[in-house]
Order: structure tokens, then sequence, then C-alpha cells
């Protein structure tokens, strides 16, 4: 009884394996013979369709169409409408026919300039290399569809590659300042311009100008590059970057250098994007942009000013161990979700002005200059620490904000640190004022002399 059961089993098993092999085999063949296949459908169909009226329209059931029992000129009408169908069938495979052949023309000529503007890209000369950019763009708009992302990727990967000037010992030549001082904010890159045209066409074909008939201004939306992720990991950037405008999906800025100033207002961000790592050393503006998605920037270093005034954070966004070495600006800025900035540093002014916050984190953090927290009303949400008309509440659950966080004693009671009032928040739990002026858990520190 076991035998015959586990042959059954082993039977049914070695049937299944099979039937799943036969149909690969029926598949891979089908693929490989798509064009006979559709004609065979094709045919099939229109079988059906002359088998089916002629039953609807005759008398003789199912296979009237195909009786010849029928007078001359029955079966002459007959013949007639086989012929048209017939010939209707063979029209069909031959528009079919050129449709392919059509379809690889186009795929194998733009492979053809797709290689030509990549050959072109790797050139000596920088002037043929702008040529080969610009080539990679009229092909992504030319046959779009999969040449959208590749040329995307190439352009991105020109980008990543190491493109700044070597001695002889293979370290890196910066320009010199008047004083015959080497500024190593300013490495040499012979790339310049060719850097300039990719990051120009990237920009470009990620927003598309419309302009709007009562203010006559230009709005930006989406552009044809917007779907695609932008990779540009680990890319040393010597020329401004202008992405004003731009309609993001997914941006990966992570561990980049750029070196001179970086435009990102009015972008819009619908998908991931993370600037972890990175270092800016010119100003950066992120000003009137618009984050759908989680936005990271743990461990980025801005050397001069910053700007996020205007701007929405709608999920979490990560502000860990970030250097604000210039002026930190997030004047109007709204958290709808939790923002955490534990264990930044802030070196100069903090402009936290009229913000909305929700689940605000700065423990950990450093503030060496002043420091804006003028609240603006805000809903309280479920432990939280709240800005809201009348203070800075703090609900009883959570651990403070500003846990170990340091505040410069130099500007005790010189009215640059600037929080709301405290206030109670229920009966039972309270948030008293502190006599240090700080909320609880911050300290004063002379930075000065720390001990």
């Amino acid at each position: 009884m076991n035998i015959t059961f586990t042959f059954i089993i082993a039977t049914t098993r070695n049937l299944q394996k099979c039937m799943i092999y036969c149909w690969k085999q029926f598949h891979s063949w089908c693929h490989k013979n798509a064009l006979f296949c559709t004609i065979l459908v094709w045919v099939f169909l229109a079988i059906a369709a002359y088998t089916i009226l002629n039953w609807i329209w005759g008398n003789h059931g199912l296979s009237s169409g195909w009786s010849l029992r029928q007078d001359n000129s029955t079966q002459l009408e007959r013949i007639k409408t086989s012929l048209t169908i017939i010939g209707g069938i063979g029209a069909i495979g031959y528009l079919v026919i050129k449709f392919r052949e059509r379809s690889a023309l186009e795929r194998s000529e733009a492979d053809e300039k797709l290689v030509r503007a990549v050959q072109q890209l790797g050139d000596t000369s920088p002037q043929v290399r702008i040529a080969g950019v610009y080539a990679l763009a009229d092909v992504a708009d030319t046959y779009k569809g999969p040449y959208h992302q590749r040329v995307v990727d190439i352009l991105c990967g020109y980008l990543r590659t190491d493109r700044i000037l070597k001695n002889a010992n293979g370290e890196t030549c910066y320009a010199t300042n008047k004083d015959g001082t080497l500024d190593y904010d300013r490495p040499i890159s012979p790339d310049g311009p060719v850097e300039s045209a990719v990051l120009s066409i990237i920009a470009s074909h990620l927003r598309s100008p419309q302009t709007t008939p009562k203010k006559d201004k230009k709005k930006t939306s989406s552009g044809p590059w917007s779907n695609y992720k932008i990779d540009l990991h680990s890319a040393t950037i010597t020329e401004k970057v202008d992405f004003t405008g731009c309609h993001f999906k997914q941006l990966d800025l992570r561990k980049a250098t750029l070196f001179d100033e970086v435009v990102f207002s009015k972008s819009r961000f619908i998908g991931y994007a993370s600037f972890d790592d990175s270092s800016f050393k010119q100003e950066v503006y992120f000003d009137r942009t618009y984050f759908k998605f989680l936005s990271s920037f743990q461990g980025a270093k801005f050397e001069k000013d910053v700007y996020f005034s205007y701007t929405k954070f709608i999920l979490i966004s990560y502000f860990n161990e970030v250097t604000f070495a210039g002026d930190a600006e997030f004047y109007r800025t709204t958290f709808c979700s939790t923002c955490d900035f534990t264990g930044s540093t802030f070196t100069k002014n903090a402009d936290f002005k009229n913000a909305e916050f929700n689940h605000p984190y700065f423990r950990k953090c450093v503030f060496r200059k002043s420091a804006d927290f003028t609240p603006i009303e805000i809903k309280a949400y479920e432990n939280t620490w709240v800005l809201d008309a009348d203070g800075l509440m703090l609900d009883g659950n959570l651990e403070p904000t500003f846990f170990e966080t340091k505040f410069n004693i130099k500007l005790y009671n010189t009215g640059e640190i600037i929080f709301p009032e405290y206030r109670k928040t229920s009966a039972s739990h309270s948030c008293p004022s502190k006599s240090n002026g700080l909320p609880e858990g911050a300290v004063w520190v002379d930075f000065e002399n720390p001990n």
C-alpha cells in the first residue's frame, strides 16, 4: 500500500516537472518565433469570426460557412468572402512584418548612436566629450523607452568618475590664493565644461517649464527623466549644481563632494532622497523644497550657509551628526513627521523661527552661536514636543528634546538664545521653568574654556 502511494506521488511529481518543462520549452519557442505566433493567432481569429458569422447568418449550423452543398451563387460568394479574409490576413501579416522590421531598424540605429556617443564621451578633447553629452541626450529624446534610463545611468556614471587633476605623485592639484597658498576648496579639474554640460542636461530633463496664463510666470513640473533614479553617490563635482524646480523620483548623493554652489530651490522629491556623509563646500539652497518621502542628511557637512526656509518634510527627516559650519536657516520649515537632529553641531546661527515641528529631537546637539526657536501654532500630537502660540509643551511620556544639548554661555541673557516659555501640559505632568533659562536637560557651556 505504501509502495503504491509512493509510486503515485512520484509519478505525479514527474508529470508535473514534465509539464513545467514542456511549458517552458513552448514559451521559449513562442518567444523566438513571436512573428509566426502573431500571424497564427490572427488566422485563428479570422477563421473563428468567419465561422461564427456564417452560423449567425446561415441556416445550416456552425459549419454552414464551410459546407459545399449549396448552389453555385452561394458557393461563389463563400469563395469571394474566403479570399477576402485570406487577403486581409496576408495584409495584417505584412504590416506586422514591416512593423517588426522598422522596430528592429530603429533599435539598431539607436544602439549605434548610443555607442558613438559613449565613444565621444571618452575622447580626450573636451569639445568632443560635450558633443557626446548632447548626442546621448538626443538618443534618449528620440527613441525614449529603455534609452531614458540607459542615458541617465551613463551620464551619472560619468560624473562619478575621478576627473580631478593629479600630480606625478597622484595627489590632488588645487588652485592657489592671491597669497600663493593652496585653496583646498578649489581642486583643479580640466573637465569643468563637460561637467557643466552633463549637469545642465540632467537638470533640463528633470523639469518641464510651463507658462501660467494668469501671472505669465514659469512654473515647473516633472520632466521626462523625473521617474528615473539619479545616482551620484561618491561623485566629486567642481561646477555649480543648479537643480532649481527639478522633480526627483529618487536621488542618491551619498558621500559626494560638491565644491561649488548647490541649488535645489523649489524642487520636489517624490521618493527617497539621501545626502548622507556628503560634503558641501559652498552655499546650499533647499528653500521652498518639497520632500514627500524619507530624506536623510546624516553625517553631512555644510561648510557654508545652508537654507531650508519654507521647506516641507512630509515623512521622517534625518539630520543626525550633521555639521553646520555656516548659518543654518530653517525659517518657517514644516516637519510633518519626526525630524532628528541628534548629535548635530551648529557652529553659527541656527534659525528655527516659526518652524512647525512634530517629534523634533535636538538631543546632544551643540549650538555655538544664536538659536531662535520662536514658535508658530501647531497641532498637539500624543507623546511629542509641541510648539504653539502659547509656548513649548512636553508630554510627560517623552524624553526631553534638548537632553544633553549644549548652548554657548557667552550668549546668556543676550537675547540670542530664544525659546518659548514653558507651561503645564496637564495636572499631573508639568514642564517647570528652569533657572538657567534652557529646556530641561540642556546646559550652558563655555566653548572657549570647556574645562
